[in-house]
């Protein structure tokens, strides 16, 4: 992306827009794909990636812990062979939220680790409380320092485990972390939204056992295997140009879309009449 050379935007309205657009793929969902990704051996690709600088940012860090990729075409693949644990103490973990998914990949595979506070929207306070409290629960202790959190294992653990919050991040993280124990775990209270729904289809297509039963999950030890899964359309990008065509649009035609995921939306265009 190059570097906006305005300070202003000027819009003119009064004008009917008309035309075609192909959604992107979701970014809340690659990225816990990509997350996902680090726990095989083997290649993992993964298609309808979008070109964001979140996906570019969390590529970097792939990189970093000698993780090969190549992003090309809205396709990613990546091999977790070679994976070289350290600290991350670097400003790309500082760039975006979803950086935080690295604990769930890494924690089982090392004793100790230190990792940048993650970044984001910083429009209200983003704290990771349900993440540490899930982790020291599993076993993980934690201790925040000014501008990194550090990761320690200790035995005192439980298998069992209710999030105080569905919260979408640390549903992911539980994930993560319980698929790759090599025990069984439960969690309960998990989100139900449709990207988590996803990231669990791709961990048991990669040959996770995984019971998904309601807002509980029963993760049960397996040996992971690379393939290749389909990311699904971005449904926030979705709904955004499908509220735009009643508004703004003569017509407008969406490519790539999952109807399903949007449905809410489709029932109120039906109440209102609206084609």
């Amino acid at each position: 992306m190059g570097e906006c050379m305005e300070s202003n935007i000027v819009v003119t309205g009064k004008k009917l827009l008309s035309g075609e657009v192909n959604i992107s793929g979701s970014k809340n969902c690659a990225l816990c794909l990509i997350a996902g990704a680090l726990l095989i051996e083997e290649e993992v690709k993964i298609n309808n990636v979008p070109d964001i600088e979140d996906i570019r940012q969390f590529i970097k860090i792939l990189n970093y812990l000698n993780v090969e990729t190549n992003f090309e075409n809205n396709v990613l693949r990546i091999n977790a062979n070679n994976l070289e644990i350290k600290d991350l103490l670097t400003e790309t973990i500082t760039s975006f939220r979803a950086s935080y998914y690295l604990l769930g990949a890494l924690l089982n595979k090392v004793d100790n680790l230190k990792i940048s506070k993650f970044g984001g929207c910083n429009f209200v306070k983003r704290p990771i409380n349900y993440h540490r409290d899930l982790f020291r629960h599993l076993g993980i202790e934690s201790l925040e320092k000014e501008e990194y959190y550090e990761f320690n294992r200790s035995e005192f653990k439980y298998d069992d485990y209710t999030l105080a919050y569905p919260s979408f991040g640390a549903s992911v993280n539980a994930l993560l972390y319980a698929v790759s124990a090599n025990k069984e775990i439960r969690i309960h209270n998990l989100t139900s939204e449709i990207e988590f729904v996803q990231f669990v289809m791709f961990l048991v297509s990669m040959g996770a056992n995984i019971s998904l039963i309601n807002d509980m999950a029963i993760i049960r030890p397996s040996k992971l295997h690379g393939g290749e899964f389909n990311n699904i359309p971005d449904r926030i990008e979705t709904g955004t140009f499908m509220l735009m065509g009643p508004i703004i649009c003569e017509r407008i035609k969406i490519n790539n879309i999952c109807p399903i995921h949007n449905k809410s939306l489709l029932d109120l265009f039906s109440l209102l009449d609206i084609k």
